[in-house]
């Protein structure tokens, strides 16, 4: 797989992953809801030394499942997981210099975090996109400087 194809997953994943962080939302003040996002987040947080590299991205699936599971979308995780979600992560990870930039997917998953919180879908939609655009922006990073062809794992 190429940088650009990985982006252009993105561009088909950060729409179907909202789907499941906006159903979420509108359901955060429902039983221990509001303490399954935080404690997600607060697995992100501790991620942020997990070795290998590409497991990051997992515990960033297991935050979307969480909401997933909160929303009853069930068919959001059989969508990522038909595009072999996992197997893109270990892509990603070589593709993504995550020694780098898992600051900023931290801040990015906080942002989100915050707007599921309060109940913001909009802003929450809002943040997913420009996640989305962040991380396809890092890949044309790569692209630009001749990292075309990404190795498998």
């Amino acid at each position: 797989m190429t940088r650009r194809d990985l982006a252009a997953i993105y561009e088909v994943v950060a729409p179907v992953a909202a789907i499941g962080m906006k159903t979420a939302t509108r359901r955060i003040g429902e039983g221990d809801n509001a303490a399954r996002v935080a404690a997600a987040m607060q697995a992100i947080r501790d991620a942020v030394d997990i070795q290998p590299r590409f497991r990051f991205y997992l515990v960033l699936n297991e935050y979307h499942y969480t909401l997933n599971a909160m929303a009853e979308k069930p068919y959001v995780d059989f969508l990522l997981r038909a595009i072999n979600i996992e197997y893109w992560n270990r892509l990603l990870a070589k593709a993504i210099d995550l020694d780098r930039h898992i600051p900023g997917y931290v801040r990015n998953y906080e942002r989100l975090t915050d707007a599921v919180l309060a109940g913001d879908e909009r802003t929450v939609e809002a943040v997913m996109d420009w996640h989305a655009n962040w991380c396809i922006r890092l890949l044309e990073e790569g692209r630009q400087e001749g990292l075309s062809t990404i190795p498998s794992p």
